[in-house]
């Protein structure tokens, strides 16, 4: 499991773009996010997924998904010994605070 602690890399994809991710490895832990609509930080739990370069050219090496309607589902998926590598797609509808996200799980990666 990966520590989250900083430096942090938050996942922002642009809204109705579906993504897809290959999780290598993933870890959960709290972060410091300063929304961007005025109000001030707040620490939320974060699932923090580590990708491959392929999927990420700069380093670090993962991302941090800070959104607490994806994370149950996410985590869910992710946890099963054996689970990884998983490929999944996140598809993000709505923004700011009312931003959710769908989650589809693209099946275990053959290795």
């Amino acid at each position: 499991m990966l520590e989250v602690a900083p430096p942090y890399e938050i996942y922002e994809p642009e809204r109705g773009h579906p993504a897809e991710l290959t999780v290598l490895d993933w870890g959960q832990g709290p972060v410091q996010i300063t929304p961007r609509d005025g109000r001030g930080a707040k620490t939320v739990m974060a699932v923090r997924v580590a990708v491959p370069a392929t999927e990420k050219a700069t380093a670090p090496q993962y991302w941090d998904l800070t959104s607490q309607t994806l994370r149950p589902t996410l985590v869910g998926l992710l946890q099963p010994p054996g689970a990884l590598p998983r490929r999944i797609r996140l598809t993000k509808s709505g923004t700011g605070a009312q931003a959710r996200y769908s989650i589809q799980d693209l099946g275990k990666v053959q290795g």
